[in-house]
């Protein structure tokens, strides 16, 4: 009885932390991919910096991540200004205090924020179909 008494906090310590950690990576993974569809949107030929905010506010509610500190997007600018092949970065952040699980004992080793860029390059315009044809 005194070794499960010893060995249970222990025990019980480890679980929280695998929770709390593994937690942590999962909104880390809904982060990165509310910047991968901000910049998926920013990358085309007839996007706006709105569109690509509105694509992002609208990816982290549909995945219920709260704390979104204001989107980046580089270069600074309207998107629709950008020439074809300028690489575009937008940068997700979210304070971790609002996502977390609140475990106290771990919130010393939880991060700030937690961030995600990512970068893709600018597509052209469409060309019309009449065109491609005509070459």
């Amino acid at each position: 009885m005194i070794e499960a008494a010893l060995v249970l906090p222990l025990v019980l310590l480890l679980v929280f932390g695998i929770l709390e950690f593994g937690w942590m990576f999962l909104v880390l993974q809904q982060v990165t991919h509310g910047a991968r569809a901000g910049a998926r949107i920013a990358v085309t030929a007839d996007a706006t910096t709105a569109s690509v905010l509105a694509a992002v506010q609208d990816m982290m509610t549909d995945r219920g991540i709260g704390g979104l500190e204001p989107v980046e997007i580089s270069p600074a600018g309207e998107v629709a200004d950008l020439d074809s092949g300028t690489v575009v970065t937008v940068t997700v952040k979210v304070r971790y205090a609002d996502v977390g699980l609140k475990i106290p004992l771990f919130a010393a080793f939880a991060p700030t924020y937690l961030r995600a860029s990512v970068s893709m390059a600018k597509e052209g315009k469409r060309e019309p179909e009449i065109g491609r044809i005509l070459r």
